[in-house]
């Protein structure tokens, strides 16, 4: 059981994934061109630079600002409802995004999108972590970019079936079916047992167990479910110990090697990003387009 909810929580991953995907194409759709863009010399419709650049860009605000809200709102409401919450925000922008008729409510349609995105992107690994067992823990949370990556696909599968319609169906159906995802992880949200470690730490011992048990498949009174309650306690205990630490102990080299530690994680996330991925998620469909391909979205 505990396998199935945390594999479950990395369909999280498919809102971003598909979202990222699709504005790739969305924005050389000929329709969302006219509707959105203005008329050049030679009669065609394109959006502008900057106008590009703000659609594409303004999702990757709304996720820093999301992420950012993503701890804090795992930790004040729960991972469950702070899922719940997230898509709810998600969903909200996604509706501005698909009835939308002019630049300006596309624009904020996609900054709210983005907040969602910023806070399922932080609780859904927590979750995990959180709800899987040991032995598979770090398999089950890579499973979040695997649905990432499952995103983009069927995002681009998505777009290339609506391209050519002449109508705003073009970017409309493609932009509402993730209404549809973040529906099945909110419901499944709903379904799912709450972190033990959050009830833990918010001092509801009985729900702990409860829902360790509910993960574990076995009855709450079971010696191995009173183990792993009992191990979340003296670890948050032992975390107490620390509570007098600071942001700034990140950045000093001491016997644990913090800095150390804490460089990896950055210059790992630096890379990943300067490998220019980003730019073929978000503008390689524009790209291809321009260098003379005749079906940029099918590459």
């Amino acid at each position: 059981m505990a396998i199935i909810v945390s594999a479950f929580a990395a369909f999280g991953g498919l809102l971003y994934g598909y979202d990222t995907g699709s504005i790739s194409g969305i924005i050389e759709m000929k329709c969302f061109l006219k509707i959105f863009g203005s008329k050049q010399v030679n009669a065609a419709y394109a959006l502008s630079s900057n106008d590009k650049s703000l659609i594409v860009s303004i999702l990757s605000a709304g996720t820093f600002i999301g992420a950012l809200l993503g701890y804090p709102s795992g930790d004040y409401l729960g991972r469950r409802r702070g899922l719940i919450c997230a898509c709810l925000i998600f969903s909200i922008g996604i509706a501005c995004q698909t009835a939308a008729s002019a630049f300006p409510l596309f624009v904020i349609g996609r900054f709210i999108a983005g907040l969602g995105v910023g806070i399922i992107s932080c609780i859904v690994p927590m979750y995990q972590s959180e709800c899987a067992p040991k032995w598979i823990r770090g398999a089950i949370v890579s499973a979040y970019q695997l649905f990432i990556t499952i995103g983009l696909l069927l995002a681009a599968i998505v777009n290339n079936g609506t391209k050519d319609f002449d109508s705003s169906n073009c970017y409309r159906i493609p932009t509402g079916l993730q209404l549809i995802w973040s529906a099945i992880l909110a419901f499944g949200m709903f379904l799912l047992p709450e972190s033990p470690r959050y009830l833990v730490m918010k001092g509801k011992v009985d729900a702990a167990y409860q829902s360790q048990a509910k993960l574990r498949s076995k009855n709450a009174d079971d010696p191995e479910v009173d183990n792993d309650i009992k191990e979340l306690i003296n670890d948050l205990e032992l975390m107490k110990t620390y509570s007098a630490s600071s942001y700034a102990d990140c950045f000093r080299m001491g016997p644990q090697k913090n800095l150390l530690r804490t460089l990896v994680g950055i210059f790992l996330q630096a890379w990943q990003q300067l490998t220019g991925i980003n730019f073929i998620f978000y503008y390689g469909t524009s790209f291809f387009h321009a260098s003379g391909i005749s079906q940029p979205f099918l590459i």
